[in-house]
Order: structure tokens, then sequence, then C-alpha cells
């Protein structure tokens, strides 16, 4: 979708998308949000913008984004993120992004340019590369945007700078016990495996996604038949 200032819920893409040159705004599922509700949604897909404001999920916007992630590459130019590009007023509540992030000036392993947006309760594992104002989780943030209970994994995303957020080791990241001491709600929302050691992931998956990339395939099939084995 270009452009949205309504409700989308329980929606996703998975196709790569590539931006139009000379035009602020690529995401991988919406371009620009103003002021509309985005939640449980998702986008797995690269996205390459040729201009300005990338996101995985959002190019550009305001709003309300609750639920939500991102797990493509992104490429872009200024104010680019894992999540989204820029966000100006709003807030995004128990978000994350994995993908590899890289572009100019202002880029976030969630978001490049945090201009008046409250984030709270979300995460970055992507490694991020940019010229000037690089972030693990945030590459930039204005007078009035806030970075609440957040956190971004130091080692994958090659960075222990961010203007944001906390930084975490990727064991730390896998670890039930850095969330619930931030307060996350790991009950309804999250979850962190006891036994397996990956991320936090949503309670929005299918039953079958077993490595919680919004597609069910081989690489599932295959951690099941680890599971089985181990147990025998």
């Amino acid at each position: 979708m270009g452009h949205n200032k309504w409700i989308i819920t329980h929606s996703w893409a998975s196709g790569d998308v590539t931006g139009d040159a000379f035009i602020d705004g690529a995401g991988g599922l919406i371009g620009q949000n103003w002021y509309g509700l985005i939640k449980s949604c998702w986008a797995s897909g690269d996205v390459v913008g040729y201009d300005d404001r990338t996101g995985g999920l959002i190019g550009e916007g305001s709003g309300w984004i609750y639920r939500c992630y991102a797990t493509g590459d992104v490429t872009g130019g200024n104010e680019t993120g894992g999540l989204m590009g820029i966000c100006i007023n709003g807030l995004i509540k128990d978000c994350y992004a994995q993908g590899d992030v890289s572009g100019a000036d202002k880029v976030g392993g969630l978001i490049g340019y945090n201009f008046g947006m409250d984030v709270n309760d979300c995460y970055s594992t992507g490694h991020v590369s940019g010229t000037t104002n690089r972030g693990g989780l945030v590459g930039d943030t204005s007078t009035g945007g806030t970075t609440n209970r957040c956190f971004w994994d130091v080692e994958s995303s090659g960075t222990t700078v961010s203007d944001g957020g906390t930084g975490k080791t990727t064991f730390e990241m896998m670890e039930r016990k850095t969330f619930e001491g931030a307060g996350w709600d790991l009950e309804t929302t999250w979850e962190v495996e006891a036994t397996v050691r990956m991320y936090p992931y949503l309670h929005m998956y299918l039953p079958a996604d077993l490595n919680h990339d919004g597609i069910v395939n081989a690489y599932d099939l295959g951690i099941l038949c680890n599971l089985w084995l181990g147990e025998r």
C-alpha cells in the first residue's frame, strides 16, 4: 500500500519492494502512514528505497503501530530503519525488526529517525551500517521522541551506539529475564522460549511456524525434527 490513513489489522506482505527514485517513503507493507492504526501486521521482503525515508514495514508517517514486525533487509538513503524510516507522532508498541539496515544519515535497526514518537517494548537485531547518526535501535531522536523498555543486539547489529534503547548481548537478548525485568507482557503479548535459543516473538504466529519468520516451510520441519530427535 502506498498511502494509508485508516485501520489495517492482521495483514502482511512477503514480496520485495523497490521504491521510485526521487520519491520518499518506501515500506515493506506501507509507504506512508498518516495517523492510521496498524496492528498485528508484518512484512518479510527486502526493501530498497532510492530516496529517503525507507522502512522494513513503513517508510514514513505517524499514527499507532502495535504488535508488528519486519524481517527483511532494508536499504535506503537518509532516515532508514528496520521497521520504520521516520516516525513523526504517535506510538509504536510491541514491535521488532530483524533485517539488516543500510543507509546514509539517521539509520537504525528499528527506526531511522524518531521525530516525536513514543516507542515502547520493542527490539531490533539486524546489522546496521550508515554514514552518520547510525544506531543499533534508533539512528537519531529529536525533542519529543521517547524510547522506553526497548533493546537491541549489540553483537548482531555491529554497534554499541543508539539514540534510544538499551544494548544487550545476543545471549541476553534471548533470555526471559531481560524482558521480564523490563516489565514486558510475557503472558499475552510476547513469548521467550526456555528450551530453544531464539529472540522474543509475538503471540501471532501460525502454530507450525517454529522459527517465527511468518512462513511455514522446510526450515520449520527441520526444527521439529531436531526437537523430536532431541527427546528420544
